[in-house]
């Protein structure tokens, strides 16, 4: 026997509208609960330790790899590689280095600082900042260019 409404019709099954419009809102929110503690993106100084760090490697590898001396010069504003043959210094060929992350510029320990790794990657250390704005963060670029930061971001 199936049960029936006082009016004799069969009840629908399913939600009601306003059943649907309350679990809409309720997932609403929780979006935008999580919406708000998502991290607002990488900063800049770190943007700028990640691009330092793969230009140090890159610089170490070609030096490995063709078997001579390769420098990487760090500006305030950019970076750039370079080798030296019986001319004296050139832009290493097939590589591009590039700019700093948006307003992040480089002040180093001395005018002009590169590293400058041997044909078995090996470099001088070399200490500088970066900066972006009033944050600042220190690096030390070590013998076998590994790339350390101090401070944070």
């Amino acid at each position: 026997m199936r049960p029936t409404s006082a009016t004799g019709a069969e009840r629908a099954r399913g939600f009601s509208l306003v059943e649907l419009m309350v679990v809409i809102a309720i997932l609403g929110l929780a979006g935008a609960a999580v919406a708000l503690t998502l991290p607002r993106g990488e900063p800049p100084l770190a943007r700028a330790l990640v691009v330092l760090s793969s230009h140090v490697a890159q610089a170490r590898d070609e030096a490995v790899l063709s078997g001579r001396a390769v420098t990487l010069r760090l500006h305030a504003d950019s970076l750039a590689f370079e080798t030296r043959d019986d001319a004296g210094p050139r832009p290493l060929p097939g590589v591009r280095a590039g700019a700093w992350p948006d307003g992040v510029t480089a002040s180093v320990e001395r005018a002009g600082l590169a590293v400058r790794f041997d044909a078995i990657g090996v470099a001088e250390p070399v200490t500088g900042v970066l900066r972006h704005g009033r944050d600042a963060r220190a690096f030390r670029i070590d013998i076998d260019g590994v790339v350390h930061a101090a401070g944070a971001p």
